[in-house]
Formats: C-alpha cells, sequence, structure tokens
C-alpha cells in the first residue's frame, strides 16, 4: 500500500506538472487513485467482516460505486477502447470495483446480491478477459461457498474454450484457463458423471497439445506440459504422464526439485513404487526444499512395495527428522498406526493412534484414530472393552463439539461420534447421531453417507423399515449428487415403497 501511495503521489505531480493535458492519463490517476481508498475500506472489513457496521460496509460500497459511476463500463470496456493501453487500464480498475462491490454484498451475507453482481461485472467487461475471468473465479467461489457446487461447475465450465490459455499481449499463461477443465472433469467424476468427465479431458488434451505447437520452448510451455500430465493421469496413462513431466522439466522456468517430487508422485498414484523409490531417493539426496515430501513419498512406495515394516520404518524416518511438521506428522503416525493394526500388533497401532489424538486433537485422521480404537475391540468380540473406549471417546468428542466453533472440526467430530456409537454397538444413539448429521450437512457427501447408514440401521438393526423409507426417500429428493439420489430410489425399489 504505501508503495501504491508514493506512486500515486508521484503520478500527481507528474500530471500537475504536465497540466493534465492527455484526458486519459489523467483519468488513469483518478480511477487508481479512487480505487485505492475504496479497497483499503473494504480490506478492513475483510479482517473481521462479523464485527464491521453496516456504516462501514455503506461506506466502502460507496467508494466502489463511485469508481464504476465514474469510469462506467458502457464508456470504457468497449472492444474499440480496450484496444488502448490507457483505456485498457481505466477499464481494469473499474472491474475491480465492480467486483469489490460484488464482494462486500457476499461479506454481509447476501450471497444472492454477490453472485448476480459478479455475473454483472463478467458481462459488462467482456471486453477484457482478465477481468472478466476474475469475476467468473469470484462467481464459482462464491457458489461453492454457498453449498452450490453444481452452478460452480458450470461456471468453471463456461470458462473452458472462452478464455485463451496464453495471454495474446503479455505472452504469459492463463492458469484459471488451462485448468478449468482439470476442475470440471474433478467435479464431473465425483457426480458419477464419467463419460462426461472423459469427454472433458481428451478436449482438454487435445487444447493443451494445439497451444504447446506455438508455445513449447516458451515459459508458458512448462505450465501446460504439467497440466498435459495431469490429464493422462487422469485417465490412467501413466508412463505418458511421466513422459510429459520429463517435457516439462526441460521448459523454461521448471523447477528441477519440484518436477522430480513430480515424477515420484505421479509414479506412486500410477502404482509403480520401484520408480517412485528411485525419484524419491534422488529428490531426498539432492534437493534439501523438498527432502520432507521426498521422504514422505519413499514412505508411500514403500506401502505399494512391501513389506509392510519397510514402510513403518520409512513413516518412522520421516518423524525422526520432522516430528512437529504440521498435518504430515499426523499422517505419519496414523501410518504406522494403520500398517501395525494390518499386521496384527494392536499394541503398537493403538500406541500411534493415542500419539496422533494427544498431539493433533482436531487433524482429520485423529477422528479416525478415535473411531478405529473401540471398531478394533467391536470387531475382535471385545464387547466390554470397545464401550470403555467408546464412552472415552464420547467424553472427549461432546468437549471437542462444545468448545469449538470451527465449522470443519463440528462436522468431523460429530461424524466421529456417530461412529463410535456404531462401534459400541448403541444402536438408537447411533442412528440418532447420523440422523443429526444429515440434518446438518444433508448438501454434502458426509450428510448423505450418515443418512444411508441411518437407513441401513433402521433396517437391519432396529427392524424400522418405516423410518429407513422415509430416509431413502428424503435422499432421492434431496441429495446433492445425482449418483446418491440413484442410489437411495434403488433401495426404495428394493423395498417396493418406489412410489408414494
Amino acid at each position: 500500500m504505501s508503495r501504491l501511495r508514493a506512486g500515486l503521489a508521484v503520478a500527481a505531480v507528474v500530471l500537475a506538472a504536465a497540466g493534465c493535458g492527455d484526458p486519459q492519463l489523467w483519468a488513469r490517476y483518478r480511477a487508481e487513485r479512487d480505487f485505492w481508498r475504496a479497497r483499503r475500506l473494504v480490506e478492513r472489513i475483510e479482517l473481521n467482516p462479523r464485527v464491521a457496521r453496516a456504516a462501514e460496509f455503506a461506506r466502502a460500497a460507496a467508494a466502489c460505486r463511485a469508481v464504476t459511476t465514474a469510469f462506467p463500463a458502457a464508456a470504457w470496456a468497449t472492444p474499440e477502447r480496450v484496444g488502448t493501453p490507457i483505456a485498457a487500464d481505466v477499464a481494469a480498475v473499474s472491474g475491480q470495483a465492480a467486483i469489490a462491490r460484488a464482494r462486500l454484498d457476499e461479506l454481509a451475507g447476501r450471497t444472492d446480491a454477490a453472485i448476480a453482481g459478479y455475473a454483472r461485472a463478467e458481462a459488462d467487461y467482456a471486453a477484457l478477459p482478465p477481468v472478466a475471468l476474475e469475476a467468473v473465479l469470484a462467481r464459482a467461489a462464491a457458489l461453492e461457498r454457498a453449498g452450490r457446487s453444481a452452478e460452480a461447475t458450470g461456471a468453471y465450465a463456461g470458462i473452458i474454450g472462452r478464455f485463451p490459455l496464453v495471454d495474446p499481449v503479455s505472452g504469459r499463461s492463463v492458469l484459471a484457463a488451462m485448468d478449468a477443465p482439470l476442475r470440471v472433469a474433478q467435479d464431473q467424476t465425483r457426480a458419477g458423471q464419467t463419460a462426461a468427465a472423459d469427454a472433458t479431458l481428451r478436449a482438454a488434451e487435445a487444447r493443451y497439445a494445439a497451444e504447446l505447437e506455438r508455445q513449447d520452448g516458451r515459459p508458458p510451455g512448462f505450465d501446460l506440459w504439467v497440466r498435459m500430465a495431469q490429464v493422462r493421469r487422469m485417465t490412467g496413462r501413466t508412463e505418458a504422464a511421466l513422459e510429459a513431466l520429463r517435457h516439462a522439466m526441460g521448459q523454461p522456468g521448471a523447477s528441477r526439485p519440484a518436477m522430480v517430487v513430480r515424477l515420484a508422485e505421479t509414479c506412486v498414484e500410477g502404482g509403480l513404487p520401484d520408480s517412485a523409490l528411485v525419484y524419491a531417493a534422488w529428490a531426498e539426496r539432492g534437493f534439501e526444499p523438498v527432502r520432507p515430501r521426498a521422504l514422505v513419498l519413499a514412505a508411500r512406495a514403500w506401502e505399494l512395495k512391501g513389506p509392510p515394516d519397510s514402510a513403518i520404518v520409512a513413516w518412522g524416518r520421516y518423524l525422526d527428522a520432522y516430528p512437529t511438521a504440521v498435518d504430515t506428522s499426523s499422517l505419519a503416525r496414523f501410518q504406522r498406526g494403520r500398517l501395525y493394526e494390518d499386521l496384527g500388533r494392536w499394541p503398537l497401532a493403538r500406541s500411534e493412534y493415542r500419539a496422533l489424538i494427544a498431539r493433533d486433537p482436531t487433524h482429520a485422521l485423529a477422528f479416525e484414530a478415535i473411531r478405529r480404537i473401540p471398531a478394533w475391540h467391536a470387531a475382535h468380540g471385545e464387547t466390554a472393552e470397545a464401550r470403555i473406549e467408546g464412552r472415552g471417546a464420547l467424553e472427549d468428542l461432546d468437549r471437542l463439539i462444545g468448545s469449538h466453533r470451527d465449522a470443519r472440526v463440528l462436522q468431523q467430530a460429530r461424524a466421529a461420534r456417530a461412529q463410535v456409537l456404531l462401534a459400541m454397538g448403541d444402536w438408537a444413539a447411533a442412528s440418532t447421531a447420523l440422523g443429526e448429521l444429515w440434518d446438518h450437512y444433508g448438501d454434502t457427501p458426509v450428510g448423505a453417507d450418515a443418512a444411508f447408514q441411518a437407513a441401513e440401521l433402521n433396517e437391519r438393526q432396529l427392524h424400522d423399515v418405516t423410518k429407513a423409507v422415509a430416509l431413502y426417500r428424503e435422499l432421492a429428493e434431496h441429495a446433492a449428487l445425482d449418483a446418491d439420489r440413484r442410489r437411495a430410489q434403488d433401495q426404495l425399489a428394493r423395498l417396493g415403497r418406489g412410489r408414494g
């Protein structure tokens, strides 16, 4: 901000000395100055929207509106004017002010108004692709935050083919345009739309290949080859993905350490543990900044290759080197616990799980560890031990639920609580807990999975077919994913309740 302020001051002096003879230069100065002031007001609200007063929102909105009113899109963001560099700068500032205005609506909880504002900015500044793209991305993110995932996917799909992969003016990669088809294909796969995902990826690969004919050996070539590798990996062609990564390694701007790690990751994900170990060892020995990731990949490769004891040792090497690393140390402890459990060494497994729970109780894997301890005892017929462990876990989870406000923690704690009750064999309480998950998180996979579990539990353990049918009907009508709605309809047909 201080640099921008100084720059604006210098510009004011220059313009004053020049007598403001160039109207466009003066317009750009005014637009940048006024939006800088507006942006500061928006940033203050972004720090903590909940405590911002209505007057602060109004002042920031008025400042943004003043920019778009003084420099309207209809006058500045036309195809003719944006061909002039200074006019394009003015239009870009005006577009950013329009997006910031919509952002204020989102911060104030007016989600529909915000989404409409982003869409309006996208349309008004269509002649300026960078601004239009920024508006599309803001709209997609707002839709995701609002739980409207299908519409968000549609917004990302709208990027494909509309925006260039490489900016024709600057020659730089347009990463959001390159990434859009990958994101859409991932969403389609999650929704069970396999054929659509394959078609999206095939089209993306063809477009990357066409662009590479122009960009190979230039800076965008690296970004294109990396995404070519992602497409090939997502379509199960590991060797072709590795070939693309080797091409990427030879492009301008490629980081050799990062590329060696990418090669190791692709080998692990493609089921090539021997090659993964070679790349991981290369990264570990030769490139200190990526050594933590290399150790993780080596451990994962040993899990694929075997024996399990070698993977346990590999994860132990990571913990010895980075015992307090955020997230990954929790992963290492969990994996060691899981491997010990698979080998039948339960006391060692339980020790790893408890160490994870004690060190990082709100980590996603800690909640899985909490579930696994009573579940192991239940699976081995140790009912009393399962109930003892379960009661202790429920006390810990109830404390977490009562003391945290983080949405992720609450969701995972509630889900773990339901699973612990299942492990304890407390079917009625488990059914209630699963139903609450469906009520709280019905638009997420967690909520849908809980509803299916609750329905099965009511049918098979509690012998309450009426309740099971009611849950399947709710899923058939309200589940977010097509695959879940179809699954619920199949269950209703099985129970002879497909109608009525």
